[in-house]
């Protein structure tokens, strides 16, 4: 009998090692899985695989011919918009993206890399609602040219902006973006 009360005893202490194992095991999962998915990138993977990797505006601008018709991805604030014909043009000064694809502020207000530049969309391709609220924003767009005040102009097809509470986001995509020929890109910048 007392055998028996032994084996009892390691049978319950055994059982209560392994569900204590199977819960450290279950929290260790979800916690790489959490890390995962906070990790995962702001920029959809298809804009990524298309675009010119670690391009900032400094680097397209002083080499523009390498970038033209080729997408990249930046990030900014928008600082203005106009309409000219047919196309929203949204004035963006830039905040270089880290390597998590977040906006940054340059290492100074003098530097290069604060500069601006210029996101163009058709007008009749409608933007969030919330976007005249958009503390920053992540952009990837086609490489067009300068415009006559030597600032870059991309065609924008892809915008994920978040708000000045920082909590929310939107996304903007190109409604044809599959369709989306880059040599469509207007090699000549219209400013009119």
């Amino acid at each position: 009998m007392e055998g028996m009360v032994k084996i009892d005893m390691l049978r319950r202490r055994h059982s209560g090692i392994h569900s204590t194992v199977s819960f450290m095991r279950l929290f260790w999962l979800c916690c790489g899985f959490l890390m995962i998915v906070g990790c995962s990138s702001v920029v959809p993977s298809r804009y990524l695989q298309r675009a010119v990797p670690h391009a900032t505006l400094t680097s397209i601008t002083s080499s523009l011919s390498t970038y033209q018709g080729r997408m990249v991805v930046l990030g900014g604030t928008i600082v203005g918009e106009a309409m000219r014909g047919n196309q929203r043009w949204l004035h963006i000064r830039n905040r270089p993206l880290d390597e998590d694809y977040q906006p940054q502020l340059p290492p100074s207000p003098d530097d290069p890399e604060g500069g601006e530049y210029w996101a163009v969309i058709d007008a009749n391709h409608s933007l969030p609602t919330s976007y005249h609220q958009w503390a920053d924003m992540i952009l990837a767009g086609y490489v067009m040219g300068l415009t006559p005040t030597k600032e870059l102009a991309l065609k924008m097809v892809y915008a994920r902006g978040r708000t000045l509470d920082l909590d929310s986001h939107s996304v903007w995509e190109h409604p044809e973006y599959i369709t989306f020929v880059p040599s469509s890109v207007f090699v000549e910048v219209l400013w009119e």
